[in-house]
């Protein structure tokens, strides 16, 4: 996990995901190291990146209901307003898969 907020990137939010998800009190941006994955995987890299993805949303899901938070986790965001807002080189590296807010 890396810290990355400050109001003007909470703003700056606003640009890049749905305008209801901007406000919420935590934003998680799940991605994924694109090289790191296929040396581990190999021709199955792209694969294991989705379920990890899709595992790590789900277990981020059962803590917020057992907390009573009200969540939401979407794949529709902007990507390259993403990828500048965090400083992620995609061509190169790196892709966000997942946005996971909750309040």
């Amino acid at each position: 996990l890396e810290l990355i907020g400050n109001e003007t990137l909470a703003a700056q939010l606003t640009t890049a995901v749905y305008g209801w998800a901007a406000p919420a009190a935590v934003t998680l941006f799940v991605s994924a190291v694109w090289d790191r994955n296929f040396q581990k995987y190999r021709e199955y890299g792209y694969r294991a990146m989705l379920m990890e993805a899709g595992h790590l949303v789900q277990n981020l899901q059962l803590v917020a209901t057992s907390l009573g938070l009200h969540y939401c986790s979407f794949v529709g965001f902007d990507e390259e307003r993403v990828d500048e807002i965090l400083d992620i080189n995609a061509a190169l590296e790196e892709n966000v898969l997942y946005v996971f807010v909750a309040e």
